[in-house]
């Protein structure tokens, strides 16, 4: 017989080199349970032995774990066992204890089988070790430790931990990344426009600010432009001499942007001075900041060389930038819930600034003007008077507004291919040449009138840089083919209605998708019109009572109708115009033109038109009247006998045959002016067309 401990030994150098080298420290009833009788294991070679071994296992393993589990602490007479949190400390203690103090287990565990001990409180301590270190005699490999399933658990739950520290990570790492772009960005953006608002972001103010603003007024009633000035953006980039007032001034760059809207002003420092003064006079605004002077750099940069003074002069033209932007940013921020006339002027920011799809911001402000007719009688609304308004540059028109905060223009003056702009020069009498030294004179024409502003020299100078960059970039003002007022349209979406029947369809469902507005023209608009028929399945698809509905959703609808000559058109629009401005405040009907001695005699509107929301637009050779509406096939009768029972395809008056009698008061629109059971209907065919999107404007 062999030592047990020695033979013990040589075992685990064994179980080393196959369990790559891991070592298990166990405890001292496991190791006792390894110091068996060295006969049970000769004796374990014949067959008979081995079964009886097995089948004793079973019955130990249900006795003695049980005994090992209650010997672990969890009874009442034994106090729980601290958990060792030091593993090379336990390794010490049980390096200067003898093995043959420790305590055993007693000889019923002695003499059983080995069984895997575990233990909850103290867990496995593993360590490598290096091929030059000797074998710990208190440190040696358990030949049954943990099971294969222990650690496919243990490596199953070390790849969980390991994955999800790795994808925690990935996602820390990503997020520092996005932060770090986003503050790069939100800087560069710092650097180029700037936010007016309290906050360093975008942010609009309470519900509560947005009727206070409406309600507010000024000593003179009047309304501030609906501006929510945490909503701009503002930079001063570029600062130059003026070199028509001999170098003494620099004129200030300042781009602006609110939402999708972007402008350029053009400042001095002048201009910031006299702003400073104007709401410094008014008494009921609150503390006014301080201009920055910037005068230390100017006096400063007379004691230098040329070079030198250059130098210095450009560092503080940039110094005196940023002054002013900070100066800028802290009035409207200080101004921010009062009525400031003064600093809207000063930015060109007016009521109707930033209405969406208005076109490209041009120059804003306060011009006098006046009115000159080519055509007395013939689109013309204005006295020939000298009048201060704000007129406003686009795209495509210049409106004039009697005020900033109007909402409404008293004049839109389009821009056509007859159009002109001059400055005037100073010729003529002596009283206009003292006229025009007071004030520069810029005249703006087109096919119908002309008109004549006058201002500031600088100012005027400014309105004709917009006005010649829409020259050049206007596709309204340049000549188009067939002699046009419309430019070429490429790649549209546009779809042809034959006949009433699919274009009235097509009408009525762009109708009852309006979410703003709807404008109509016609020779003829009746408003007892079927948009779908037979009208006895279709009742709520007429004319009147779709665009009631409409109105009362909140869409404004604006027509307009021929207004015929009553001695020879039978159209009555007197009657269109009551019977639709009667069902809703929203639906405005305009009749044009005048006829009388100074009115339009022979000429009348013909156009067919229907826009809804600027997005969908039908134009063609139908009006939304009676007698359009037909079919492919172009049925020439609508009468059964009374033995059979078919729905009316057009009712009243819209069967019509003009060949046998005409349209006669409209107003009956019920009453047939011809037998059905006698004379045919005189068919109507035409066609139309939708345009989608952009080219609808």
């Amino acid at each position: 017989m062999s030592d047990p401990l020695t033979s013990n030994d040589s075992k685990n150098d064994e179980i080393e080199s196959s369990d790559n080298n891991i070592l298990v420290q166990l405890s001292n009833k496991t190791l006792a349970l390894l110091n068996q009788n060295k006969d049970d294991k000769n004796d374990s070679s014949t067959k008979n032995e081995s079964d009886n071994e097995e089948d004793e296992q079973s019955y130990w393993q249900q006795s003695i774990l049980s005994n090992i589990f209650n010997t672990k602490g969890n009874s009442k007479s034994q106090p729980r066992r601290r958990r060792n949190t030091d593993p090379n400390k336990q390794q010490r203690r049980r390096k200067s204890k003898p093995l043959e103090n420790a305590p055993g287990p007693s000889d019923d565990q002695l003499s059983a089988p080995y069984i895997e001990e575990h233990h909850p409180e103290q867990p496995y301590f593993t360590r490598q070790r290096r091929q030059s270190e000797p074998p710990d005699s208190d440190l040696i490999s358990e030949e049954a430790g943990p099971s294969n399933q222990i650690k496919q658990q243990l490596e199953e739950e070390k790849e969980e931990v390991k994955d999800t520290k790795t994808l925690f990570r990935s996602r820390v790492r990503k997020a520092l990344a996005m932060s770090k772009i986003n503050k790069m960005i939100s800087s560069s953006d710092r650097k180029h426009l700037r936010d007016t608002g309290n906050l360093g972001v975008l942010t609009f103010p309470s519900p509560i600010i947005v009727p206070y603003l409406w309600a507010r007024r000024d000593n003179k009633g009047h309304k501030a432009p609906f501006i929510l000035f945490d909503a701009l953006k503002l930079a001063i980039t570029d600062s130059q001499k003026d070199e028509n007032n001999y170098n003494v001034q620099t004129i200030f760059r300042i781009e602006l942007e609110y939402g999708d809207v972007k402008w350029v002003i053009k400042r001095t420092g002048f201009d910031f001075v006299l702003l400073y003064f104007s709401l410094k006079q008014r008494n009921d605004l609150p503390f006014i900041p301080k201009i920055p002077s910037g005068l230390y750099r100017w006096f400063k940069s007379f004691f230098h060389s040329p070079q030198v003074r250059h130098e210095l002069h450009q560092a503080a033209a940039l110094e005196r930038r940023n002054q002013l932007e900070d100066y800028l940013i802290k009035l409207i921020r200080t101004l921010n819930m009062h009525v400031s006339y003064e600093l809207n002027e000063f930015l060109e920011i007016g009521a109707i600034s930033i209405t969406r799809d208005m076109g490209w911001k041009g120059k804003e402000g306060y011009y006098a003007n006046k009115v000159d007719r080519f055509y007395t009688p013939m689109c013309s609304f204005r006295s020939s008077k000298w009048i201060t308004e704000w007129v406003v540059v686009r795209d495509s028109y210049i409106a004039f507004n009697s005020h900033m905060s109007s909402l409404t223009p008293s004049d839109v003056f389009l821009l056509d291919k007859h159009f002109k702009c001059n400055k005037l020069t100073l010729q003529g009498t002596l009283d206009r040449v003292i006229k025009l030294k007071l004030h520069d004179h810029v005249s703006i024409e087109n096919s119908s009138r002309r008109i004549e502003l006058k201002g500031d020299s600088r100012k005027l100078n400014e309105l004709l840089e917009s006005i010649e960059r829409i020259t050049q970039s206007s596709p309204w003002i340049k000549q188009h083919r067939y002699d046009s007022y419309a430019p070429i349209r490429e790649n549209v979406k546009v779809k042809w209605y034959v006949d009433g029947k699919d274009y009235f369809f097509a009408v009525s469902e762009a109708i009852l998708a309006a979410k703003s507005e709807i404008y109509i023209e016609d020779w003829w608009l009746s408003p007892e019109l079927y948009f779908r028929r037979p009208p006895s399945e279709n009742e709520e698809f007429r004319l009147d009572r779709l665009l009631k509905r409409k109105a009362e959703e909140g869409v404004m609808i604006y027509i307009v109708v021929y207004k015929e000559v009553k001695y020879s058109l039978t159209l009555d629009s007197y009657h269109t115009k009551k019977s639709l401005q009667e069902l809703h405040e929203n639906i405005k009907v305009q009749r044009h033109p005048d006829h009388g001695p100074e009115g339009t005699m022979f000429w009348a509107h013909h156009e067919k038109i229907v826009v809804v929301d600027c997005r969908i637009a039908f134009i063609g050779g139908l009006d939304l009247c009676f007698g359009r509406y037909d079919t492919h096939n172009h049925e020439l009768a609508d009468w059964c006998p009374d033995n059979f029972k078919q729905p009316t395809i057009w009712p009243g008056q819209d069967y019509s045959n003009p060949r046998i009698k005409d349209f006669q008061n409209v107003v009956d629109y019920e009453t047939s002016m011809v037998d059905k059971s006698q004379a045919p209907r005189m068919p109507w065919h035409d066609v139309s067309i939708g345009i989608y999107r952009i080219n609808a404007l």
